[in-house]
């Protein structure tokens, strides 16, 4: 009596146990269909599992590059009742992939092989992570063997630049011979900023945060980008013409445009298609994200960066999932399924949002939103910290200057305007730095009255003038150092750094 009050109570704790079980736990035909599989292989492969008592319909579910290693397997094992394991990958719902350990045992029936007994377990989360330290010493491996090559090119690059920019000083602007060398300076200089990109890419440690205009960072990445994508796909920018400052790390952000390029060139295939890039300035209380699923309302200023494909779209069922960490579509070799988690890192990180729309076989859009800097990041610095703060302007965006980009690499807070009103009102707003450098691009009109507005509102700040466009400077009244076009950035920034450190 007391045994068949005991069997029940065993078999209900024993589904219990399968039903919280992790893995699943099933008996498995010759013919590789189920006599038994526990629930949790239906919520990983969905109503598929509903012919796999009858029919071997499970192998259509294996991944097409794992199947003949499967079957590998059991040819070796299936008729020896030893226990063996094998990875492979199933397609989960609505294509999705994991990557599963399956260990198993052949069991026999007076001495008749009637099939296998064993369990699955998701090993997908550690099968990325192992790939992921793969890639990073294959990369780190990559990153020393050619650090010498790229600083030899570097090099090659620099003196190539140098020369030309001495001919061009000694030929005559209407001789035949100016523009084609024009053209040697220009390239070789976008040489160099290509180089830089490149070891930037590579970093292990990003660099600090520092002001930036967005569309130039989103237009200084143009080149990479059309790399990334297929040939034949079309980039459409809708860049709003308003200067708009945001506080981050440049380098993250550039990651953070690639991994959106390379989920785009996936989605829309070798065939290439069209990719749009906007911007647009948000207000306050503004609501952004258009079809997307938060509803998002910032409390700051700020801007909306939407990045479009054409492409395949995004199943509804999982639109929700895309910034988890190692969730993925694609097959193993394709997809970490870390791209948009760090994406969202980073939005979060410069208390931003991130968001996402698709419309399948029409269209993704990946919303992210930042606030606009209003520049009270220069507050954070301490006495103890050595780095500068300068405001740098130009009538054509100064970022991509090689002088800006030197300062930013020795860790100086540069914001760069292009618009006069908007940088005296970064001066009168909020707190100043330590000086401005004002570029002149060919006899700037705009130079003199710059900087004596400047000088009224903030007598202390320095301000530096650098000229470049081979003319002679005109006797600047409030201007407390002026750079000639002949003056080597080697130069600029130890003189610049000494006057700023000297008392006014």
């Amino acid at each position: 009596m007391r045994q068949t009050q005991t069997e029940p109570l065993l078999d209900k704790r024993l589904m219990g146990f399968l039903r919280h079980f992790p893995g699943v736990y099933f008996q498995q035909r010759p013919d590789f269909s189920f006599s038994y599989f526990s629930s949790k292989l239906k919520e990983w492969l969905g109503d598929v599992t509903k012919s796999f008592s009858d029919e071997s319909d499970f192998l259509s579910c294996i991944c097409e590059d794992d199947k003949i290693p499967f079957l590998k397997a059991f040819e070796q094992y299936s008729h020896c009742p030893k226990t063996f394991s094998i990875t492979y990958r199933l397609k989960g719902i609505d294509g999705s992939i994991l990557t599963v350990v399956d260990t198993r045992t052949a069991f026999f029936a007076d001495g008749q092989f009637m099939g296998y007994e064993g369990i699955l377990m998701d090993n997908t989360r550690q099968a990325i992570a192992e790939k992921q330290l793969t890639h990073s010493a294959w990369k780190q491996s990559l990153a020393t063997l050619t650090s010498g090559m790229i600083h030899d090119f570097s090099n090659v690059m620099t003196g190539i630049y140098s020369l030309s920019e001495l001919y061009l000083e000694k030929i005559d602007p209407s001789d035949a011979m100016y523009e084609g060398m024009a053209q040697i300076k220009k390239s070789s200089f976008e040489a160099q900023k290509l180089v830089r990109r490149i070891i930037d890419l590579n970093r292990d440690v990003s660099k600090e945060k520092n002001y930036h205009n967005v569309n130039a960072l989103i237009k200084n990445q143009l080149d990479l980008l059309k790399i990334i994508l297929p040939r034949n796909t079309k980039i459409d920018l809708d860049l709003t013409p308003q200067e708009i400052p945001v506080y981050v790390d440049e380098v993250a952000f550039r990651q953070v445009l690639l991994n959106l390029a390379m989920n785009s060139r996936d989605a829309i295939g070798p065939k290439g298609g069209k990719v749009r890039i906007r911007t647009r300035p948000v207000a306050a209380r503004e609501a952004i994200f258009e079809g997307g699923l938060t509803g998002f309302i910032p409390s700051r200023k700020g801007v909306e960066v939407a990045f479009s494909d054409n492409g395949c779209g995004i199943p509804q069922k999982y639109v929700a999932k895309v910034f988890e960490p190692f969730f993925t579509t694609k097959e193993a070799h394709k997809g970490s399924g870390f791209g948009l988690y760090n994406a969202k890192l980073f939005a979060e990180d410069n208390f931003g949002k991130i968001d996402v729309a698709s419309v399948m076989g029409e269209q993704t859009t990946l919303y992210f939103y930042l606030p606009e800097s209003d520049f009270t990041e220069l507050r954070t610095l301490t006495p103890l910290i050595t780095t500068h703060s300068l405001f740098v302007y130009a009538q054509d965006d100064p970022t991509s200057l090689d002088l800006v980009a030197q300062l930013r690499e020795k860790e100086w807070r540069v914001a760069c305007f292009t618009n006069a009103q908007q940088l005296q009102q970064g001066l009168h707003e909020n707190l100043a730095p330590e000086g401005v450098l004002l570029i002149d691009l060919g006899n700037d009109t705009q130079i003199e009255p710059i900087a004596g507005a400047i000088k009224r509102e903030n007598p202390s700040i320095k301000i530096f003038v650098q000229i470049i466009g081979g003319y002679v400077a005109p006797d600047y009244k409030n201007v407390d150092y002026c750079f000639n076009e002949h003056s080597r950035i080697t130069e600029v920034v130890p003189i610049i750094a000494a006057l700023l450190n000297s008392p006014s």
